[in-house]
């Protein structure tokens, strides 16, 4: 029987979990196979990167309560160096996870501000009969490859792991899409 009942409702959603694994879906599907490849690992890169900059928000939300204020002024880097002086860690740039950090961003800013390029090679090739000559490639796609996807969706969980041990807060960072809780009570017009 249906009836009327009012209702109290809430619901957060953290999008960087939603991110995080639609980047997991498109490498196990890099993984699997071959067709279409380099497409599931330009989204299984792209996305650990939209992760990572939605996880830096959250914390920066979380931890600075002017966040909101300067979150869309500042870059990755600069989101990252902040909240890192919030919460005294000392990431090492020279080696993973952080190592992937900078490279992650700039993919992700080659194919966001995307454009067209015109690319000029003048070079001796040594090629047997029929080969093809090596043809120059931009930076943004010579990085999409099963072993960037990998390394990227590994080092994002990683550095988010570390981020989110560090800042104090008890919640598992990357499994937890949303939560939600809810009264139901009855009309008072029954």
């Amino acid at each position: 029987m249906r009836r009327k009942v009012n209702v109290k409702a809430s619901k957060t959603i953290y999008t960087y979990s939603y991110l995080y694994f639609t980047s997991l879906e498109a490498l196990m599907q890099a993984q699997n196979t071959e067709v279409g490849r380099f497409y599931t690992c330009m989204t299984a890169e792209l996305f650990s990167a939209f992760c990572l900059e939605a996880y830096l928000n959250h914390i920066g939300n979380h931890k600075l309560p002017f966040w909101e204020g300067v979150e869309r002024k500042l870059g990755p880097s600069e989101k990252l160096k902040i909240i890192c002086y919030e919460i005294d860690l000392k990431p090492d740039f020279g080696v993973r996870p952080f190592q992937s950090f900078g490279t992650l961003f700039q993919l992700r800013n080659s194919l966001v501000h995307g454009k067209t390029e015109y690319l000029e090679v003048s070079d001796e090739q040594l090629l047997d009969d029929g080969e093809k000559p090596k043809l120059p490639e931009t930076k943004w796609k010579s990085l999409i490859n099963l072993g960037m996807a990998v390394q990227f969706t590994e080092d994002t969980k990683k550095m988010i792991e570390i981020i989110n041990e560090k800042s104090g807060i008890q919640q598992s960072p990357l499994f937890t899409p949303e939560t939600r809780e809810w009264l139901i009570h009855p009309s008072k017009s029954d």
